[in-house]
């Protein structure tokens, strides 16, 4: 049988030990209440006639570290707090206030990686991914955030699941005629990220012609040089790319074979191809790139 809370009018507590407890053991106003078997309005009003400055909730506990039963009481009854319908407009006024306090803040370093190590593995529940989608539909993000996302995503291998995931999302997107003639008006000239100042308009010089092309798909062996597939397994010939860009510089030098998928990978990420093609051509055939500075370079023609 617990002990019953003495009156504090009908016990003398020791006002100087209460004191000394709170300010340098530490020990919370609930705690000395149960010690002294009172009420926390006793402890309080103590506290306060000895000029003591109250501390902010959680003060005593900072520091302290939960035991991982202690963790899963408190993560159970949390989530059953949140999901419990007779809380829902208290949940309403937690989420506002929650939000104005988030708004505009940053995680250090530091935090972004124990909650990258915390959240590793975990499976998301369809109901999660439903409720993700519904709040992200419709919503517009900034310039400035899609570059961020892109950035971060930036380097990262991509699943099978998620290549086949985001390829279906693409594609039903474009079934709507509206979302595609928005997004090829959003596209046009110098909008689209891959412009390279109209280079697609200029003419070929006059040393790119089908002798020069059948020259180089003989040199490739009438193979693709990025995926290797041969000539004959395809219903139309092999594209002959120039390196840079430059439809005026047709030497054997700045001049590839590739198929029509390959070819379409070409408008983007350019100098990483032209790169990519020069190392290839130098170990393939040996040509040799040192006399011709300018041309990996700056993309010129032919010194």
């Amino acid at each position: 049988m617990k002990n019953k809370i003495i009156p504090w009018n009908k016990k003398t507590l020791n006002e100087k030990e209460i004191v000394d407890l709170y300010l340098n053991k530490k020990v919370s106003g609930p705690k000395l209440a149960r010690k002294y078997k009172c009420n926390l309005s006793v402890i309080n009003r103590i506290l306060k006639e000895n000029n003591v400055k109250m501390f902010e909730g959680g003060y005593f506990n900072k520091g302290s570290k939960h035991s991982e039963e202690e963790r899963r009481k408190m993560s159970k009854f949390q989530s059953s707090w949140w999901k419990d319908e007779a809380n829902q407009e208290a949940v309403k006024k937690r989420k506002e206030k929650l939000g104005k306090i988030w708004k505009g803040r940053k995680h250090s370093e530091e935090s972004k990686k124990k909650i990258s190590i915390a959240t590793m593995g975990r499976k998301i529940s369809e109901a999660t991914k439903l409720a993700v989608k519904k709040a992200q539909t419709g919503r517009i993000a900034s310039d400035k955030t899609r570059k961020l996302i892109s950035e971060g995503n930036k380097g990262k291998p991509k699943s099978e699941d998620a290549r086949r995931n985001m390829s279906k999302a693409a594609r039903l997107k474009f079934q709507n005629k509206e979302f595609k003639e928005k997004f090829i008006k959003s596209r046009l000239g110098d909008k689209n990220p891959n412009w390279n100042g109209g280079s697609s308009f200029e003419p070929y010089d006059s040393g790119f012609n089908e002798r020069f092309k059948e020259k180089i798909r003989k040199r490739d062996n009438n193979k693709c040089m990025l995926c290797r597939i041969p000539q004959e397994e395809l219903d139309r010939l092999l594209h002959v790319h120039h390196i840079n860009s430059d439809k005026r510089m047709s030497i054997k030098e700045n001049c590839v074979s590739l198929c029509l998928s390959c070819h379409a990978k070409m408008v983007s990420n350019r100098k990483y191809w032209i790169q990519f093609f020069y190392e290839l051509l130098y170990n393939e055939y040996g040509y040799d790139y040192q006399k011709m500075v300018k041309l990996i370079e700056r993309g010129v023609r032919k010194l």
